[in-house]
């Protein structure tokens, strides 16, 4: 059966509606309808439940979910017993991480993880944080390396609390007031607005707690570009255009602390921090916790 067919039941169920989940899954809500109906015309039975303020399942939908989860469960505890019984010798693992968390790190730790376990191939996913617990929760992502995902069937393993930056270029107009060869901490957080700024797409959990902070505080700054993730953002601002939010990791790797064209403003953590960690699912396996014993090691 179609794995599809499940994602969608289970994204309709938690969101009440086809667009949302459509919008969740990255795919067009014809597509999720066109699949449903498909299986409505298989069993001879209505599997949603289309209200006037939302969508739900029927009961011969959450039957349907309920059987494809339980396969879904079984299928993975098959594939965990046969990784056991050849000792971790060969297979894959799908390693997640927030933009653009993972072209930083995964080079950082393959080399010991293969040395570990040469014959497991790690498959590198870069994606917004609730894509990733969704993923998690349906055993199609084994671990994820990010912000935390808000699911009681995941375990999170916090390890970082890490300071927002702002840095802004010298064709902004307002980077003569703020112009310093040191990073300092961001106070008159006025000055933000009409600054142009360049924001990463509302699907990043990163994004959805700038926008919180500047609602909070009552800031408009100038929006005049959006992009796929921070790593790009800070870019953009490294061609001295425009200001940004981002990570010190990111500003290092685009060497902007040595930039006399590029201001660095750190955010007070009481107002907005980044808490980042490991997410897995219960009783990760081996190879797992040896990617987490990796990951721990270069991040703290």
């Amino acid at each position: 059966m179609s794995r599809n067919i499940k994602r969608f039941l289970e994204a309709i169920h938690q969101y009440q509606s086809i667009s949302k989940a459509a919008t969740a899954l990255y795919v067009t809500q014809p597509y999720i309808s066109q699949t449903i109906h498909k299986y409505e015309k298989q069993y001879g039975v209505s599997l949603l439940d289309r209200g006037k303020n939302k969508t739900d399942l029927t009961v011969a939908g959450l039957k349907l979910l309920h059987y494809l989860q339980s396969c879904a469960q079984r299928e993975n505890q098959f594939a965990q017993e046969m990784a056991s019984i050849a000792h971790y010798h060969t297979g894959a693992i799908k390693f997640g991480t927030n933009q653009p968390l993972g072209r930083y790190l995964l080079p950082d730790i393959f080399p010991d993880f293969h040395k570990a376990y040469p014959n497991i191939a790690v498959q590198l996913l870069e994606l917004p944080t609730q894509r990733a617990a969704y993923l998690l929760n349906s055993n199609e992502l084994d671990i994820f390396y990010g912000m935390q995902t808000n699911l009681n069937e995941i375990q999170f393993l916090p390890l970082k609390s890490n300071h927002y930056y702002w840095i802004i270029a010298k064709g902004s107009d307002q980077h003569t007031r703020y112009k310093t060869k040191a990073i300092k901490s961001l106070t008159n957080f006025e000055l933000l607005n009409n600054t142009p700024l360049i924001n990463v797409t509302s699907h990043s959990k990163f994004q959805q707690n700038i926008d919180q902070f500047l609602l909070l505080q009552g800031l408009h700054p100038k929006i005049i570009a959006t992009v796929p993730d921070l790593d790009i953002a800070t870019k953009m601002v490294g061609n001295h255009v425009a200001s940004t939010f981002t990570t010190y990791q990111a500003i290092q790797q685009n060497n902007l602390t040595l930039d006399p064209k590029i201001s660095i403003y750190q955010l007070p953590k009481t107002l907005l921090s980044l808490q980042s960690g490991i997410s897995t699912r219960m009783a990760p396996t081996p190879p797992i916790q040896k990617l987490t014993e990796l990951i721990t090691q270069v991040v703290v």
